[in-house]
């Protein structure tokens, strides 16, 4: 065993070929608008997707917040309408940046059946 290293035997995965299949947020890596790549911080992408989807219910709730309406939203979410209510009292509390709120929602909206 040797103590030099030999440049075939780098396992960094920097030199390889790669598809540039982007995520939920971008179609590409390279394009990504996010501070973080979902990759590098799972628990950050998903605190920010599960804030944007308490986006999407607390509109939807100032829209029309009939038993219908909170009853329909528990059921796509597969929450208790009590849920449904603690996240609109709880949006405005956390420290979350809004900006990435925001595009979260974006894209969750142009997947969403219940927002279209």
């Amino acid at each position: 065993m040797t103590d030099t290293w030999v440049w075939g035997d780098s396992k960094s995965t920097e030199y390889m070929d790669w598809k540039d299949t982007g995520c939920e947020i971008a179609d590409a890596c390279l394009t990504c608008p996010l501070p973080v790549c979902k990759h590098d911080d799972p628990a950050w992408f998903a605190k920010y997707k599960q804030a944007a989807k308490y986006r999407i219910i607390f509109y939807l709730l100032r829209i029309s917040s009939t038993t219908e309406d909170v009853n329909r939203l528990a059921e796509h979410y597969n929450f208790t309408t009590r849920t449904i209510f603690r996240i609109k009292s709880r949006l405005g509390k956390d420290d979350l940046e809004q900006r990435w709120v925001d595009l979260f929602a974006n894209c969750i909206n142009e997947t969403d059946s219940i927002t279209k």
